[in-house]
């Protein structure tokens, strides 16, 4: 009777380290095919000819809902120049043009960047900013795609076009 009920706990210990295993490895497929995703959807940036970047601040950002990164503009070394989606985008061949939008405090915040200047505010430098918005040149045309529109919609429009995409990408892979 003794070996009856061993040969049965024997069976059931191998049934159960077989679930296992057959479960990590349906965990372990499953979590790399989420990450080759959110890699594909938040790890392609975007080059614009002035030199600008327009990307995710990172794969995954833990302090928001669902861990969703936020669309960020990036100067040609990397840093960050603007989080947030709510900045109006116009671009040039030598200028980033954005109004920030404050919401609550009803007010807007003009920046400008160019690579060789660097970013200037025009609450800053009322006299620097004239004159770089004043030689910017034409604004790109991309019909209805970058006129006006916010930094999730230029990164939209431009992800999938090959001459805009950048050559590397070196979003963190988390932020908290």
């Amino acid at each position: 009777m003794s070996t009856i009920i061993s040969r049965l706990a024997t069976g059931a210990r191998y049934l159960l380290l077989t679930l296992s295993a057959f479960f990590i490895i349906l965990v372990l497929a499953y979590s790399a095919l989420f990450l080759r995703h959110r890699i594909e959807e938040y790890g392609s940036c975007v080059r614009l000819p002035n030199g600008v970047i327009v990307s995710y601040q990172a794969l995954f950002d833990l302090s928001r809902p669902f861990g969703t990164p936020v669309p960020v503009v990036r100067d040609p070394d990397f840093q960050i120049l603007s989080v947030g989606n709510d900045e109006r985008l116009l671009f040039s061949k030598t200028t980033v043009f954005w109004v920030d939008i404050d919401e609550r405090q009803g007010s807007a915040t003009g920046l400008v960047f160019q690579p060789d200047v660097g970013l200037v505010t025009r609450s800053e430098n009322r006299a620097l900013y004239s004159d770089i918005i004043g030689e910017a040149g034409e604004w790109l045309e991309q019909g209805e795609r970058l006129n006006n529109t916010n930094v999730l919609g230029v990164l939209y429009a431009l992800k999938n076009d090959p001459g805009y995409q950048a050559p590397s990408c070196p979003v963190p892979l988390v932020i908290w």
